[in-house]
């Protein structure tokens, strides 16, 4: 083949990446596809209790790779900084998702609040069977009759945990409960916060045992809610949060193992056209080391894949730092799915470049369409951003505080936000009844600064969107410094 046939080869992997990399809690994962950002190593170690992350992070998907037993085989082989012991770890979810098909189901929380138990002693209700089946010991199978026994027997469930606790020590072993999707938890916001404070409680319970674990994966938003910490020492959990997130040499590393496992004759071929050190093969991703962790390296790569330049010279841009810096929110953070995205539409655009699988036309149109991808993908757990960034067309950034606020002083704005909001979905400043409330329009600000939405500078008392969500509605930046510029030494380009 020419090498104009194998960057056609690889445009059209990129090209059939998923429009939507999403998974579920029931789905299987191919042990084969898994790919190791090694700065994720300790959000998956099981004395680390709290992983937070932004929705596409990749909470999910680890998660249920926690679980699987086969993709957590692989995970301690490839990440031994994780600690998951080589396989003697068994980890089961306590809950993750609403209807129940693997842990609790909503409904049935609902139920065991409704008796007014304490939720901890719930939790500990739901987690007791797995530790029971350590010791031969059986307790009741009904989540209700379980609730009661837990409650009046606590000198029976220490036991029970002490016994098994003993016995997981004398296996070298560990039982680590997983919970994620934590908004599925309740649809009323002070229920779902009592059944998350619980869950923590729990978590630093279970932390005076040797070998009983909790690995909670958290929104930035649930992980901001000062009041669901409001317990002594919750300072534990708090302070051990790993932050889930992806390096640019991750996000290119990623991309490189996906086109290699797809076509590594073509991959091969064009890598071959480029001065890379092909020395020490990562096993893993039987890629070269130089391409998951040498900047240089995976900067000469992707200049053979797309071109160099964001147009005809260096003045727009180089295409390895503008796409993520494009593709960034307001926490300098790209989401593996965004990233994936906006390569897919960059393939998929017309015409096909010939000396190059992509160019930079395509990559400008790919950021366009993952840009509103991606609003739609915050739309799904925050519905009040889009109708909040719509607001905001027209306006140019960064702005004064105020000028934005004048955007949301609009009549019936904030209640439109509570009509399109489903009961789950309402965060606390929005569920207030007083749409005069002072600092209202201020809550929101720092909700959408929360999650990534929008830029608080705290040096110039401005506030900034990135391109990312300034892009789908319209909003004009000013003139002179370039995001690239602004962002560069923070991302290390």
């Amino acid at each position: 083949m020419t090498q104009q046939e194998h960057l056609a080869t690889l445009r059209a992997i990129m090209a059939d990446f998923p429009a939507l990399e999403a998974h579920t809690a029931g789905a299987a994962i191919d042990p084969e596809q898994i790919y190791f950002p090694k700065a994720q190593a300790a959000a998956l170690d099981p004395e680390r209790s709290l992983v937070v992350g932004n929705r596409g992070m990749g909470k999910s998907f680890w998660a249920r790779a926690l679980v699987q037993s086969s993709t957590r085989e692989r995970i301690a082989r490839a990440f031994p900084g994780s600690r998951l012991g080589g396989g003697q770890v068994d980890i089961v979810f306590g809950f993750a998702e609403g209807e129940g098909n693997v842990g609790i189901s909503r409904e049935q929380l609902a139920l065991l609040l409704d008796t007014g138990a304490d939720v901890e002693q719930i939790w500990r209700s739901v987690t007791l069977p797995h530790i029971a089946d350590l010791t031969g010991q059986s307790v009741p199978s009904d989540h209700m009759t379980r609730l009661r026994w837990v409650r009046d027997n606590p000198t029976a469930v220490r036991d029970i945990m002490r016994t098994a606790d003993e016995i997981l020590a004398q296996r070298e072993g560990r039982l680590v409960f997983v919970f994620d999707q934590l908004e599925q938890l309740s649809n009323d916001l002070e229920r779902r916060r009592d059944l998350i404070q619980g869950i923590l409680r729990l978590t630093l319970a279970y932390k005076s045992y040797r070998n009983f674990r909790m690995k909670i994966f958290m929104r930035p938003d649930q992980r901001a809610d000062a009041r669901i910490f409001q317990f002594p020492d919750s300072s534990k959990i708090s302070g051990e949060a790993v932050s889930l997130d992806w390096r640019p040499t991750d996000l290119y590393g990623l991309l490189y193992a996906r086109l290699r496992a797809k076509s590594p004759s073509s991959f091969d071929a064009v890598a071959d056209t480029v001065t890379i050190d092909m020395s020490g093969i990562d096993p893993w991703t039987r890629l070269p080391r130089a391409l998951i962790e040498d900047e240089r390296a995976q900067h000469a790569m992707f200049d053979r894949l797309a071109g160099q330049y964001m147009g005809t010279n260096r003045r727009r841009g180089l295409t390895y730092t503008w796409l993520i810096l494009h593709l960034a929110d307001a926490r300098n953070q790209v989401s593996p799915r965004t990233f994936l995205r906006a390569l897919k539409f960059a393939a998929d655009n017309s015409p096909s470049p010939i000396e190059t699988a992509i160019d930079y036309r395509g990559i400008h149109q790919g950021v366009n369409e993952a840009a509103k991808n991606r609003v739609e993908d915050l739309k799904e757990d925050y519905p009040w951003v889009p109708p909040a960034l719509k607001k905001l067309t027209g306006l140019l950034v960064p702005c004064e505080v105020e000028q934005m606020l004048t955007r949301w002083r609009e009549p019936a704005f904030i209640d439109n936000l509570r009509s399109i909001t489903p009961p789950s979905k309402t965060p606390e400043w929005l569920a207030q009844t007083n749409p005069d409330r002072p600092n209202l329009l201020l809550d929101l600000m720092a909700a959408m600064a929360t999650v990534g939405v929008i830029e608080l500078r705290l040096t110039t008392k401005k506030v900034d969107v990135p391109d990312i969500f300034r892009l789908p509605d319209d909003i004009r930046r000013m003139g002179g410094v370039t995001p690239q510029q602004r962002r560069k030494v923070r991302l290390g380009s």
